[in-house]
């Protein structure tokens, strides 16, 4: 089904793209809208040629797109939007405090031991 015949179930896609590009600098959006905008023209052309009735693998090597990206827009009933993962807890987070406070011990540690090696060890860890 294209893109214009979407089901009214759905949510519309301007909530959606404001879901997807909050939190973005002016030239952050510019960037994902204009991947967006080729990423729905590949859809498009995917749905059209579906249509006209070439194969997936025919339709890969024409515009050039890996068959499971081709299977995924020929198969969509709607262009599927890329949508942020939320943030929070993640299995890390119990041992967040705890890191935090052993790298501020750490620190104390270094401090005391002079300026010159912590300078030393600031060099060492950024270089890796």
């Amino acid at each position: 089904m294209p893109v214009s015949e979407a089901s009214p179930t759905t949510q519309p896609a301007t909530d959606r793209l404001n879901y997807v590009m909050r939190d973005y600098s002016k030239n952050e959006m510019e960037a994902r809208l204009a991947g967006r905008e080729r990423r729905l023209g590949y859809f498009n052309k995917v749905q059209q040629l579906r249509q006209a009735g070439l194969s997936i693998s025919k339709i890969s090597r024409q515009l050039a797109m890996n068959r499971s990206t081709v299977c995924r827009y020929a198969y969509a009933e709607s262009f599927p939007e890329r949508i942020r993962r939320p943030t929070g807890r993640s299995m890390l987070t119990p041992f967040w405090t705890t890191w935090k406070i052993a790298i501020s011990r750490a620190v104390v540690t270094l401090n005391s031991c002079g300026e010159n090696f912590v300078s030393r060890a600031i060099r060492v860890l950024t270089i890796r």
